[in-house]
């Protein structure tokens, strides 16, 4: 009977345990990367900066922050990015849902 009690905590343990992995996956990040456009209407690949805009629990509700973000930023072009000015500068902006834990500037060194 003791085995069989302490069986079933363990298994329920993990099941909390992988719920609560599973419910932590489930986390977006809405991100946006932006790069000033050069006098000649040109970016170079090295101005590309990336921004957390903010982060939710399902891709759904990260797509929904993108939509309001992407009305505030205006039409987009082929490529999906927008044009904006800042502080007198055009710079070019799109946003990107991705799951929490994924980071699009790349591994950090150490």
């Amino acid at each position: 009977m003791m085995r069989l009690r302490r069986t079933s905590v363990i298994v329920m343990l993990t099941l909390l345990a992988s719920a609560a992995t599973a419910y932590a996956e489930c986390a977006w990040v809405l991100w946006q990367q932006q790069a000033e456009i050069a006098p000649g209407g040109s970016v170079s690949s090295s101005d590309w900066t990336w921004l957390t805009a903010e982060a939710t629990s399902t891709e759904a509700e990260c797509r929904q922050a993108s939509a309001r973000f992407d009305t505030s930023l205006g039409p987009k072009d082929a490529d999906g990015y927008s044009t904006v000015t800042s502080k007198g500068k055009k710079v070019r902006v799109r946003n990107v849902c991705l799951p929490d834990g994924t980071d699009p500037r790349g591994p950090k060194g150490k």
